[in-house]
This record gives C-alpha cells, sequence and structure tokens, in this order.
C-alpha cells in the first residue's frame, strides 16, 4: 500500500476535519456574532516599498488599535505575514515555461489553508488523473463488474480475501490426504483454519451470497440474470429483500434499539434452516442414488423416472418444513423490513407472528421425517443439532419502548 505524510488535511482543526459531510451543514450550528475574513489578490507587484506603505496606512487608521474591529485585526496580523507558498498562473506569453510561479504573501492563519489545498491537491492525484472523470479509476472498474456500484472497496476486498481462503481449503485438504502430510492437519491451527474454509464453501450465508450476485458476469465468471435467479430459487426472497436485511443488521444502522438484533437473529434462522435443509436433502440423494429401483433402470429415461417417484416422496417429507419457513418465518420477516423502513419500529402483531413463525419453523424442522435417514440419525452430531434447532447461541428478544408499537383492536360493541 503506497502512503504519504498529509499533515495539514489530519490536523484536528483543517477544513478536511472541520467541514460538514455532504447533507449535515444545516446541522451545524451558525456563529453569527463572528466571521472569517480571507480576500486574494493575484498577480499584484511585488515591491517592498510598496508593501511597507501599504502597512504603514493600514496602521496610520483610527480604528488600528481598538483591538475589536476588522482594521485592528488586519493591522495586528500585518507585522507577521509573509511568504506562505506559492501561487501558480498561467503564462499567457508565447515565450518561457507554460505556467508562472509567485510567492504567496499571507498571514500565519492563512498558511495551513494554503498548505491544506496543496495536500489536497496531491491527494487528488494519487487517485484521479483528470478531476472531471470521476469514473478513474475505481468507478469505471465497478460499472463493469458490480451489478450495485454502492459496494464499498472494504467489501469488495473481503470477497477477494474469502476467495483466497477458498483455495487455501483446496490446499489444505488436498493435504489432508497426502501419505506424507496428514499428521499436520489432523489438528492445531492447521485443521481450524481449514475447516472454517470449509465453512465458506459448505455453509450458507445469506448476506454474503446477496452480496455476491451482484458481480456481473464476464466470459463464465458472475452472475447474469439467470444466475441471480438461483438466489431466490433457493433463499425464497429477493437479492434485494436479502439486502435490505443486510443493511440493518449492521452496528449503525439508524434502527431503534431490538431492530438491529431481531434482523440478525433472522438471518440467522436462515442460514441455520439452508444448512439443515441442504443436509438433510444430500443425504437423501445419496439414498435415492443408491435405491435399487435407480440402480437397476434400464435406461436414462427410466433411471430419470425413479428418481423422480424417489425426490416425490422427499418432497412430501419436508414440505411441512418448507411451508412453515416460507408462508410462516419469511412472511413475517417481510412484514418488519417494511415496519422497519417506513416507521422505524414494529407492530405487536408482527412482531408476535415472527415468534410463532420460528416456533412452527422449530417444530417441523425437529418433526421432518428425513432426521431418520440412517446415515442422519445414527450420527450425534447431527442428531444434536436438530434438537437445538437454530441453534444460535441467542434469544429472540422483543424490542420494547418506542421500538414496538402496540396497535389497539376496535371493541365489539355487539
Amino acid at each position: 500500500m503506497v502512503t504519504a505524510d498529509y499533515p495539514t488535511l489530519t490536523n484536528p482543526a483543517s477544513r478536511w476535519q472541520m467541514l460538514p459531510q455532504a447533507g449535515q451543514e444545516d446541522e451545524v450550528p451558525l456563529d453569527a456574532g463572528k466571521a472569517s475574513f480571507i480576500m486574494l489578490l493575484r498577480d499584484i507587484a511585488a515591491d517592498p516599498s510598496g508593501w511597507d506603505d501599504f502597512v504603514k496606512g493600514v496602521k496610520s487608521l483610527p480604528a488600528a488599535s481598538d483591538g475589536k474591529s476588522l482594521i485592528s485585526a488586519i493591522a495586528r496580523d500585518l507585522d507577521t505575514s509573509g511568504v506562505i507558498g506559492h501561487d501558480y498562473l498561467p503564462d499567457e506569453s508565447s515565450r518561457g515555461p507554460k505556467r508562472r510561479k509567485l510567492n504567496m504573501v499571507g498571514n500565519a492563519t492563512a498558511a495551513p489553508h494554503l498548505k491544506e489545498q496543496d495536500e489536497l491537491i496531491a491527494l487528488g492525484r494519487t487517485v484521479y488523473k483528470v478531476p472531471t472523470d470521476l469514473d478513474e479509476p475505481f468507478e469505471a472498474v465497478f460499472k463493469t463488474n458490480i451489478r450495485n456500484i454502492d459496494m464499498t472497496p472494504e467489501q469488495i476486498m473481503g470477497f477477494a480475501r474469502a476467495w483466497a481462503e477458498i483455495r487455501y481449503r483446496y490446499l489444505n485438504h488436498a493435504l489432508r490426504d497426502d501419505p506424507y502430510e496428514w499428521i499436520n492437519f489432523q489438528s492445531g491451527p492447521a485443521h481450524v483454519k481449514g475447516n472454517a474454509a470449509n465453512a465458506l464453501v459448505h455453509e450458507s450465508n445469506i448476506l454474503e451470497d446477496a452480496k455476491v450476485v451482484e458481480f456481473l458476469r464476464i466470459g463464465s465468471m458472475g452472475y447474469n440474470d439467470s444466475d441471480r435467479g438461483l438466489f431466490e430459487r433457493l433463499y425464497l426472497i429477493s437479492p434485494e429483500e436479502a439486502q435490505k436485511l443486510g443493511g440493518y443488521c449492521g452496528q449503525s444502522t439508524g434502527l431503534r434499539v431490538g431492530l438491529p438484533e431481531t434482523f440478525r437473529y433472522c438471518a440467522g434462522v436462515i442460514d441455520a434452516y439452508l444448512n439443515w435443509r441442504i443436509r438433510v436433502l444430500t443425504s437423501a440423494r445419496q439414498q435415492i442414488l443408491s435405491d435399487r429401483s435407480v440402480r437397476g433402470a434400464f435406461g436414462q429415461q427410466a433411471k430419470e423416472r425413479a428418481m423422480g417417484n424417489l425426490h416425490s416422496a422427499n418432497q412430501g417429507h419436508i414440505r411441512a418444513a418448507d411451508d412453515a419457513y416460507s408462508n410462516h418465518f419469511l412472511h413475517s420477516l417481510r412484514l418488519l423490513l417494511d415496519e422497519a423502513s417506513t416507521q422505524n419500529a414494529f407492530n405487536r402483531s408482527s412482531w408476535d407472528a415472527l415468534q410463532q413463525g420460528v416456533t412452527v419453523l422449530i417444530t417441523n424442522v425437529q418433526a421432518c421425517p428425513l432426521n431418520q435417514l440412517p446415515s442422519l440419525a445414527h450420527n450425534p452430531n447431527f442428531v444434536r443439532e436438530v434438537n437445538v434447532f437454530p441453534n444460535l447461541n441467542r434469544a429472540l428478544i422483543m424490542p420494547t419502548g418506542t421500538s414496538m408499537i402496540t396497535m389497539r383492536r376496535p371493541l365489539n360493541r355487539n
């Protein structure tokens, strides 16, 4: 990483540090009793005697010594004024260099402002070659690679590091099976790191996947509209909904207390459900491939017909859990997402529906017949995970106070 020293920009009193963010200027109250004065005179004669005459003239004015007027402030700083930098002007003549360099004279207060401008220009030139071409160098790359260009460079680097970790998984897992190296990967840091890298590939992560699908397809890599559609086919919510969910899960969401915690819990439930669902359906598929009707089928059509019959049976086995997920849990989550964006609070009835949706989902996951597949029912780790589903190490806690709106029902007067 290229680093540079910009001491004036990093000064807490610099204009860079003091200037409010765009749109926040009105949040700083105006001190109408005070003002800052700046005047720039360019390309004037550098005549020492003329400067001395100017100083004497200002100091001879009646208000020069009253200690409170603009004239007295100017007179005070004239004694300490001097060359604080240089000014550069275009050379309009046909001879000599293309620009002219002049001494810039000012007081001690003006010096850091000029220095800050010079540092800001130097900083800008490290990023933009042409000030009007703001696509360079990052935005142009974003536009050709990412559908949603609101993604930050930090997020992009996070994905790059995740991909690097996936390649680490290949190295790590290949050596786990190596007869010369296996002992070094059975425990310790290499084993832990390899398992963590494995999770990037094999575990659900709805919030990350909602960002990943924004990478545009270039060649065979990335997501076109059809590829992007896989996200909704799996999670049963759109990438846009998941991105909103992710935006409400952070630390600086602008939401009232308790709302982000609820959304973080919901994201955890989604990942836990998908991890469970994929686990049981993978085991179910393995059983289908080893089923006698499939192995004994003659021809591809007969094999697909036998597999179709077995998959149809599995649809019936998992339908109750899927219905609980889509029709109860996701339905209530969508209500809460909408309420958070429109009123920054939950309706009590919607939150109760979410709580009920989670309960129904847990009940149906734990009761799913696919849990009894031999490869799962005899696996103590799987059995424990199902018994504590969704196993998020945190509870769903109802927001209180202004974060929750209790809707009063009209009285039945009949």
